[in-house]
């Protein structure tokens, strides 16, 4: 039987402890962070999320999102963890109208 559903999770930039050192990413986690409130419209996409959003958004999605394949950016993923049963969140993009 074929998958009922696959999503596809494209976040900005993770935030959130590594193991390993990162001293590129470290400086774009302080950028980013900073400008991050600033980040609207087509930026949007530059906001950093952390780790555990990414996760708590793929949970509502799998709990509650439609079948097919879905593909959720960085602006879905911020929805998500706003308002995890956010219908139009939910949808993401479909992956067909690429």
């Amino acid at each position: 039987e074929p998958f009922q559903a696959i999503y596809i999770a494209r976040p900005s930039l993770l935030l959130g402890e590594r193991d390993e050192d990162r001293p590129g990413e470290r400086v774009a986690q302080k950028v980013l962070g900073t400008l991050a409130p600033i980040l609207r419209g087509p930026l949007a996409n530059l906001r950093p999320i952390h780790a555990e959003a990414v996760a708590r958004a793929l949970i509502a999605v799998a709990q509650n999102g439609p079948g097919g394949v879905r593909v959720y950016e960085p602006k879905h993923l911020h929805r998500l963890n706003d308002d995890p049963l956010s219908s139009k969140a939910l949808l993401g993009r479909d992956r067909l109208l690429r």
